[in-house]
C-alpha cells in the first residue's frame, strides 16, 4: 500500500545506490519493529486475541495514559494511510478513466465508508488474508527475473 507514496518518491531519487541503501535501511527498521510487535503478541496469547486492537491491550498494561496515546497513534496511522491510498489510488484511476479528480476522490471515500460499516475485527479478519496474498503474489511478480530469452541466431553459411 506505501506505493502510492514510495514509488513517486523513489523516482525523484537519482543514484540507486542511495535508493537501495534506504530501502536495506528501512526494511531491517520495519521487520525489526515487526518482529518486537511479533514477540509482544505471542506473548500474551490467548488471551490478547479478544481485543480488535491487540496492541492497545497490551498497552493498556502500561498505564491508562500510555495505552490513550498508544490508540491514538494507532488511529492517526490508519487515517494518514487512508489519505495516502485515497490519493494514490484516485490518480492511477484518473489515468485510466476519464472522470475528474474530485469525482473519484469523492467515490473511493464513499466506496471506503461503506466498506467500513462492517466493523474493523471482520474487515481485518476478510481482508488482511487476502491483502496478504496479493502482496506475496505482488512480490513474486517484482522478482522475476525480465530477462528475456535470446532469439536464436541464424546460423553462419555452410551450417545448416
Amino acid at each position: 500500500m506505501s506505493q502510492a507514496v514510495l514509488v513517486p518518491l523513489g523516482a525523484r531519487i537519482g543514484d540507486p545506490v542511495v535508493l537501495r541503501r534506504g530501502a536495506w535501511i528501512g526494511g531491517i527498521g520495519i521487520g525489526g519493529m515487526l518482529l518486537a510487535g511479533h514477540l509482544a503478541l505471542s506473548s500474551r496469547m490467548p488471551g490478547i486475541e479478544q481485543f480488535d486492537i491487540p496492541m492497545g491491550g497490551i498497552a493498556r498494561e502500561i498505564g491508562p495514559w500510555i495505552h490513550w496515546i498508544f490508540v491514538f497513534l494507532i488511529f492517526m496511522e490508519i487515517f494518514t494511510t487512508l489519505v495516502a491510498d485515497i490519493y494514490g489510488l484516485s490518480l492511477q484511476l484518473q489515468e485510466r478513466v476519464k472522470i475528474p479528480l474530485n469525482a473519484l476522490v469523492v467515490l473511493v471515500l464513499l466506496l471506503c465508508f461503506m466498506a467500513g460499516q462492517f466493523g474493523f475485527g471482520p474487515l481485518l479478519t476478510t481482508l488482511y488474508p487476502i491483502f496478504g496474498m496479493l502482496s506475496l503474489g505482488w512480490v513474486m511478480l517484482m522478482g522475476r527475473d525480465r530477462v528475456r530469452p535470446v532469439p536464436p541466431s541464424v546460423p553462419p553459411e555452410g551450417f545448416s
